[in-house]
């Protein structure tokens, strides 16, 4: 995990480092959205489609357009079949959320990758923001 956490330069968030220890990944965990595990880091085929999907978000502005710093780390923590649906893990002083679900149009954010799974459970369990 330490790796990881040297890889995605900011601290992994407790759910999600949990979460990885468990499962250490999950294909279609929710829909077609695939969670990455430390086996797909550093040159998986689909991480690489997620770093090309968070490079868009920014060339778009869309970082900014949510209230995210378009110098915002984000570390890909699940995309879609299309790579057009993202999950980052960011970390961003002065906002409490460390999750940004983002593509299709939607824009969510979450504190903990538990809430994310809870979520997926239950769409009406959170009311995510979505913008910061």
């Amino acid at each position: 995990m330490s790796e990881l956490e040297r890889r995605c330069g900011q601290p992994l968030e407790i759910s999600y480092r949990e979460f990885l220890a468990t499962t250490n990944g999950m294909e279609h965990f929710y829909l077609d959205l695939s969670a990455f595990g430390t086996r797909d880091w550093p040159a998986g085929e689909r991480v690489v489609d997620a770093i090309d999907f968070g490079e868009t978000l920014r060339e778009i502005a869309l970082t900014q357009d949510v209230g995210l710093p378009q110098s915002v780390d984000m570390f890909p923590v699940a995309i879609d079949e299309d790579s057009t649906v993202g999950i980052f893990m960011i970390n961003v002083e002065g906002v409490g959320e460390r999750f940004w679900w983002v593509g299709n149009g939607d824009s969510m954010f979450f504190n903990g990758f538990l809430d994310i799974l809870s979520y997926t459970l239950d769409p009406s369990s959170i009311e995510p923001r979505s913008e910061v």
